[in-house]
């Protein structure tokens, strides 16, 4: 489940492992992919041929797949703290960020860095730049104040063409 997520708060005792190949079954619904893709072969191949897990701190350190690691206790507020401060930010900034994250991931870097298409170009970055919430960030920085956002309709993903 580890290489779904967009942030990860683990607690010192977890353990993250793919014991599939230990119970005689593969590690499919995607995982595979998405593991090499994050650590890359050879560390997906010492994950998966292995079977064993590994802790928060050595998936964080060894392998990328953890963001902060932190007491077992402070898991849930640490989180919240994160969401909190991913909330404070312009909505619809947040929305076109994660949409272009997820494109990003699904057609690989080498596809993004291949297009021709400006980001500012691209229909989402358009709504981000031509909304208010662009002026009212500004604003906020220019006059040293929190920003007041507006909350705007979700984006609907675009396709990727590349």
């Amino acid at each position: 489940m580890a290489v779904n997520l967009d942030l990860l708060v683990a607690g010192e005792s977890v353990k993250l492992g793919y014991p599939e190949v230990l119970r005689g079954v593969v590690a499919a619904q995607g995982g595979i992919p998405r593991l090499v893709r994050i650590v890359g072969h050879p560390l997906a191949s010492e994950l998966l041929l292995l079977g064993r897990a590994v802790g928060a701190r050595e998936a964080r350190d060894r392998f990328g797949l953890v963001n902060v690691v932190v007491n077992d206790s402070e898991v849930q507020d640490v989180a919240l703290e994160i969401a909190s401060a991913i909330c404070s930010a312009s909505p619809d900034a947040v929305q076109a960020t994660k949409l272009a994250l997820e494109d990003a991931w699904r057609s690989g870097c080498a596809g993004v860095e291949r297009s021709t298409t400006r980001a500012s170009e691209h229909p989402i970055s358009q709504r981000v730049y031509s909304g208010s919430n662009i002026r009212e960030g500004l604003a906020a920085f220019a006059e040293r104040r929190a920003p007041r956002w507006t909350n705007p309709t979700p984006i609907t993903p675009v396709k990727s063409k590349l």
